[in-house]
């Protein structure tokens, strides 16, 4: 199985070259490169914490947490764009 299946399936979802996407203002690239950073930082804390390398574990999560809010903001600005006339 493909490490990033997951992330790839993702990454689909939000923004595939058909038509039917969710959001026009993900492009593709962009949110595959997210969730497959998402998953290298967060296989990189299972590791630090089965090898019981505590500091290392609280500094990958200090970079998921960042991560993660540029996740989100990324996709919160692109549904403020989908969905201007509501905000």
């Amino acid at each position: 199985m493909y490490p990033y299946s997951n992330g790839f399936s993702l990454s689909q979802l939000y923004q595939s070259p058909s038509t039917h996407t969710i959001n026009p203002y993900l492009s593709m690239d962009a949110v595959q490169k997210m969730f497959y950073m998402h998953l290298a930082l967060t296989k990189n804390e299972a590791v630090t914490m089965i090898q019981k390398n505590y500091q290392a574990d609280v500094d990958i999560f200090d970079e998921i947490e960042a991560e993660a809010l540029a996740m989100s903001d990324m996709i919160a600005g692109a549904i403020v764009m989908q969905f201007c006339y509501l905000f």
